[in-house]
């Protein structure tokens, strides 16, 4: 049985444990805001140039003759999955994985999957 300078120390050890997660936390939820705000301020330029391109290829009308725009039945199809290599967000990466086994099925031609990050190689796609 442990004395009771043992449960003191082990005590200490799991609160000190306790606040350098709470901090982590926190600053993965600050790195979370400050990518998430990025990406809201570049969404008014994303929308212009998709706009952009769309007034381009009306002007051109039918004579817009590239290969990239050319319509043509989908074969293939590849699903990506990215998933983090390290930190304290493991049920995310958990879903994230999961998801593309639901709608691989439904999509109905010829599905790859592959995956970007260590947690999802770890699990197993």
């Amino acid at each position: 049985m442990a004395n009771l300078k043992d449960i003191r120390k082990r005590r200490k050890g799991a609160q000190n444990t306790k606040k350098i997660t709470r901090t982590m936390e926190l600053v993965s939820s600050a790195k979370f805001r400050k990518a998430q705000d990025a990406a809201l301020a570049a969404r008014p330029y994303a929308e212009e140039l998709r706009n952009l391109i769309l007034r381009i290829a009306e002007r051109a009308g039918k004579n817009l003759r590239h290969p990239l725009l050319a319509e043509r039945p989908v074969k293939t199809v590849l699903i990506g999955v990215a998933t983090s290599d390290r930190g304290l967000c493991g049920c995310v990466s958990g879903s994230t994985v999961a998801a593309p086994d639901c709608s691989a099925p439904t999509i109905g031609s010829s599905t790859g999957i592959t995956d970007i990050g260590h947690r999802t190689s770890d699990i197993g796609h």
